[in-house]
Order: structure tokens, then C-alpha cells, then sequence
């Protein structure tokens, strides 16, 4: 009985493990992504754009 809990325990903390790497993998890149938003933002406003013509 010992030793299926064991593995028991292994096999959960191998998955926490595998989830925690994940959540972090996406954090890092959602905050890349929201850098990168943010600096072509800034470029975005800084480009005029013409007003589009009247059509009636």
C-alpha cells in the first residue's frame, strides 16, 4: 500500500509541477505580448492618419 502511495504522490506532484511551468510559460508570454502591444502603440500614434474621405 506504501509504495502506490507513493507513486500516488510522485505522479501528483509531477503534474503540479508540469502546471506550475505552464502558467509560467504563458505569463512570461502574455506579458511579452502586452510589451509589445504597448510599444506599437506608442509607434501607431506617432504615424499621422489621414481622415478617410466623405462618401455620400
Amino acid at each position: 500500500m506504501t509504495d502506490e502511495v507513493t507513486a500516488f504522490l510522485m505522479f501528483t506532484t509531477l503534474c503540479s509541477a508540469f502546471l506550475i511551468g505552464l502558467m509560467l510559460t504563458y505569463t512570461r508570454r502574455l506579458n511579452r505580448l502586452r510589451a509589445t502591444v504597448a510599444v506599437l502603440s506608442q509607434v501607431n500614434d506617432m504615424v499621422p492618419h489621414r481622415a478617410p474621405t466623405r462618401r455620400d
